[in-house]
């Protein structure tokens, strides 16, 4: 019986309650057919896995969680593997200057990074860039998340090795024709393997320009002349 207690008390375990919230509350991301699947919404903390390719719109799926900042606090994004240009932030009202870019040069300090931002309750949201987590370094992040009231959310190339991990919730994103695919592998305490559609632009499209152009004097007067 020791021996079975020790076990449930390791560090290494982890149970699935512990990626329980007492407070049910959910993030929205704007997407009603995602919303629905999800129960409300994204978890309002914990970890959260993402895998997909990279540039497809990935990350503008959340625009809605990271813009919804009622009490101003950070938006940590660690190991970007690009810039987040002001004007994307402009477009989708995420406040600039509530955004830190950290860009760890090693593994061990991405994820050092990741648990501080954490741990000190002044993120909104840490978004995080990694490939190849451990279950422990997860577990690590999961309970860290959970226990400061603070959201993680992890993108993963889909090209990676898929591991099982202690998450809050796990979901794939793929693109389609029309938009996206969004699938959830696990979600603790809700349905899982459900999916959902969401209608989205990946490439930029010359509707703005047109638009400039066709109520430009100048254009009109070549075009009637």
């Amino acid at each position: 019986m020791a021996d079975t207690v020790f076990t449930f008390q390791h560090p290494a375990v982890w149970r699935a309650r512990e990626g329980m919230s007492d407070n049910r509350a959910r993030l929205k991301t704007g997407h009603r057919e995602l919303d629905s699947r999800l129960g409300g919404g994204l978890p309002s903390k914990g970890l959260i896995r993402i895998r997909s390719l990279s540039g497809i719109g990935e990350l503008s799926v959340f625009h809605q969680v990271l813009a919804d900042n009622p009490n101003e606090k950070l938006i940590s994004m660690i190991n970007c593997p690009g810039n987040v240009h002001a004007a994307w932030l402009h477009q989708y009202h995420i406040d600039a200057e509530h955004v830190r870019l950290i860009r760890p040069e090693l593994t061990q300090d991405i994820l050092w990074s990741a648990e501080q931002c954490l741990k000190s309750e002044a993120c909104h949201i840490v978004v995080l860039w990694i490939n190849s987590l451990t279950p422990r370094q997860a577990r690590r992040l999961q309970v860290a998340a959970s226990q400061h009231n603070t959201l993680c959310l992890m993108f993963e190339s889909e090209h990676t090795a898929r591991c099982a991990l202690p998450l809050a919730l796990d979901m794939r994103i793929n693109p389609t024709l029309t938009g996206l695919h969004v699938h959830i592998d696990k979600h603790v305490g809700a349905r899982t393997d459900v999916s959902a559609d969401i209608r989205f632009t990946h490439t930029p499209s010359n509707k703005t320009i047109n638009q400039i152009l066709h109520h430009s004097p100048d254009y009109v007067t070549s075009a009637t002349g």
